[in-house]
């Protein structure tokens, strides 16, 4: 597995089977096929609801058509992300508002994204039509990707919008616009997915008029990375146009929120590594969510020793706020979960990462009960 493939080619340098005859041919079509496997292993070493130990798995196969490559016309791209979920839930035995392991989901094989594409001419526009991912669009830092916590994918607080995000999407309309070098606009609408909801491939069947809609926008400024000088600030918002009945209780018929994203990259040594730094910060109306607010911040070094340029060693926290009329109505809850992380992605070669990652949570789902877990994770990723 470790050794040089078969024909690998540079035209491919994040693929384990590099640029073999068959990804050549689909390539001069405009056809894209890339699959990836995740694989967790999880434990909770102490704290918690109760110890224990469990493994998940991910399957990504994502397929693309470049409609210009394709002699059709130019601009356009399909999309089709298919992805298979399978394991133990860490959530059972961490029992953290916040999730410690982002690729957590009940198993099933379903279709993740499904959209078309269009880019005008010069870049300054595109707009997708299809099932989408909210969080591929809005409050998206690449600087935190590498945790692995769900936090610092998507805030905790957004979540409490019914957002289509991993592992439920929804059919949207999305528009993104460059109307200046370094600035960005981006609208969507969504249809919600109820934050309980367990869709299999049926999923693609249209839901009823009553599922109601999440509207998004985010406007910010951007320098894409990788590397020093790279930066993003944005803010954001999103409001949710759905009758659902909140935390105490009440039948509401609305609910909104906002964040603030920012990173930024500098120069580690004069060989092209860099260090960066990323922060998070959200709120959403305390009277009708569990959850107020959320602050996350941390620091990732891109190539932290000169011998190992491709690795990435990072640190972040995340601290989750429950909402006064949620603690009101819970006698003896504490008013924060925060969870503190330390992982280092390591670059066995190209298309294939072994992560180690160590969290340490503080008051587990706020509950004052619950004891502070230490939870450490393994995580194994092939791009095919």
């Amino acid at each position: 597995l470790l050794g040089s493939p078969t024909g690998a080619q540079a035209a491919c340098p994040d693929c384990l089977l590099g640029d073999p005859a068959w990804r050549q041919a689909l390539d001069r079509r405009g056809l894209t096929l890339r699959p990836v496997v995740t694989l967790d292993a999880v434990a909770a070493r102490a704290g918690g609801r109760h110890l224990g130990s469990g493994g998940l798995g991910l399957v990504d196969l994502l397929a693309e058509l470049d409609t210009s490559e394709a002699g059709l016309w130019p601009g356009g791209r399909f999309v089709l992300h298919v992805q298979g979920t399978a394991g133990r839930d860490p959530s059972t035995f961490v029992g953290d508002l916040q999730v410690t392991d982002n690729v957590e989901a009940d198993d099933a094989i379903r279709v993740y994204e499904g959209f078309y594409e269009h880019r005008g001419r010069g870049g300054r526009w595109r707009a997708r039509a299809g099932w989408q991912d909210y969080n591929s669009e809005f409050n998206v830092l690449p600087l935190a990707g590498v945790l692995l916590n769900s936090s610092f994918g998507i805030h905790p607080e957004i979540l409490q919008g019914q957002v289509p995000t991993y592992p439920l999407t929804s059919p949207a309309l999305t528009v993104h616009l460059e109307p200046a070098s370094a600035l960005f606009l981006k609208a969507g609408i969504y249809e919600s997915v109820p934050a309980n909801a367990i869709h299999p491939l049926s999923r693609l069947e249209t839901a009823g008029a009553g599922d109601g809609h999440v509207a998004a926008l985010e406007v910010g400024t951007a320098r894409p990375g990788p590397g020093p000088g790279s930066f993003k600030l944005a803010v954001g918002g999103w409001h949710l146009d759905r009758e659902f009945r909140d935390p105490v209780g009440n039948e509401r018929g609305s609910n909104r929120g906002g964040y603030l994203i920012a990173e930024r990259q500098f120069p580690l040594g004069r060989d092209g590594r860099a260090w960066g730094l990323f922060a998070q910060a959200g709120t959403s109306r305390a009277d009708r969510n569990q959850l107020k607010g959320y602050l996350g911040a941390g620091v990732v070094l891109h190539g932290p020793w000169k011998g190992r340029p491709d690795d990435t060693l990072s640190v972040g926290v995340a601290r989750a706020r429950l909402s006064g009329p949620f603690l009101a109505a819970s006698p003896g809850r504490r008013q924060v979960e925060t969870a503190w992380e330390l992982t280092y992605r390591l670059a066995l070669r190209p298309g294939l990462a072994l992560q180690p990652d160590l969290q340490y949570v503080h008051h587990p789902d706020a509950e004052p009960s619950a004891r502070d877990a230490l939870v450490g994770a393994l995580r194994l990723v092939a791009s095919f």
